[in-house]
């Protein structure tokens, strides 16, 4: 019953414009790195990934657009929002990162030495969404 009191019209910019930042900014990073990693030789992909680029700007704007609106200046609201656009954010950049590569949508690489890709599993992510979610709704 608790979903049913879910403000679900509260939630849809701030999840769509991270979802939308999250995809443009995985997809251009993963472009990036496989055409780097590929010792420069693939034109059609350098020439996409620099086109997706501006899409990866204007959503990252749309992100900023939407925080301000969504919390009108309440400090609350603000991080109530930051916490719900990065978790969305850190999952689909991860996952479209990961496609973009040609690698398993949930792959996690050990070889980073980054001490948080420890948690860059699909589970702590999705705790770390229904936390996200949780907060908007209850605070």
């Amino acid at each position: 019953m608790f979903f049913t009191t879910v403000n679900a019209q509260s939630l849809t910019w701030p999840v769509i414009t991270g979802v939308a930042f999250g995809y443009m900014n995985g997809t251009v990073e993963g472009m990036q790195t496989e055409y780097y990693a590929n010792g420069f030789k693939d034109k059609d992909l350098s020439k996409r990934w620099h086109n997706l680029q501006y899409g990866r700007y204007a959503s990252g704007v749309a992100v900023g657009f939407t925080l301000y609106d969504y919390s009108k200046g309440n400090l609350g609201k603000i991080v109530k929002c930051v916490m719900l656009q990065s978790a969305v954010f850190w999952i689909v950049n991860d996952m479209s990162y990961n496609i973009a590569r040609n690698r398993n949508v949930f792959y996690v690489s050990n070889k980073s030495g980054s001490f948080l890709e420890q948690f860059s599993h699909i589970g702590i992510k999705l705790i770390a969404l229904s936390i996200a979610v949780l907060v908007n709704e209850l605070f």
